[in-house]
């Protein structure tokens, strides 16, 4: 769904909207898995937008796209945002400005891909501040409540 196909259309209201963030305008795995995410959110025919994130990682962007926008010309408060995020580097940053951009209404669910036994402790933050946390397989879940048993309740798998 084109961004402005969610603005034009008077039979979506801003609740039904997904924002789905990721770097879809960087070649890499995250961007692939934010755009199957897309692409599954089209085939159920629910209402998304993709976000950019590349800039705000400062990853490049090398690819040229006319179906994502940039977080700043999000003006309107959305139900839930599907952040996809990775474990390194300064990501946590991009989910609190995601919670502080949108002043806690929407549901932020983060999609975690990590490829180690056990998590950083630093995501005990981003688990308090979400009400679920996604993972791509049933060895990321298992790594995540092996770190956080506590927030077991919190995690899915999600494909």
């Amino acid at each position: 769904m084109q961004p402005n196909a969610v603005k034009d259309d008077p039979a979506i209201s801003d609740a039904d909207v997904t924002l789905i963030v990721g770097p879809f305008r960087t070649t890499c795995r995250l961007q692939r898995a934010a755009d199957l995410m897309a692409l599954d959110y089209e085939r159920k025919q629910k209402a998304f937008l993709r976000v950019d994130a590349s800039k705000m990682l400062n990853w490049p962007v090398n690819i040229d796209r006319e179906d994502v926008t940039e977080l700043a010309n999000i003006d309107i408060y959305l139900n839930t945002i599907i952040c996809h995020l990775i474990v390194s580097g300064d990501v946590f940053w991009i989910y609190n400005l995601l919670l502080e951009r949108f002043r806690g209404r929407p549901r932020i669910i983060p999609y975690c891909h990590w490829e180690m036994p056990r998590f950083p402790e630093a995501w005990r933050a981003i688990a308090v501040l979400s009400s679920e946390i996604w993972f791509p397989t049933p060895f990321v879940k298992s790594s995540f409540e092996l770190t956080f048993p506590d927030f077991s309740s919190k995690s899915r798998i999600v494909m």
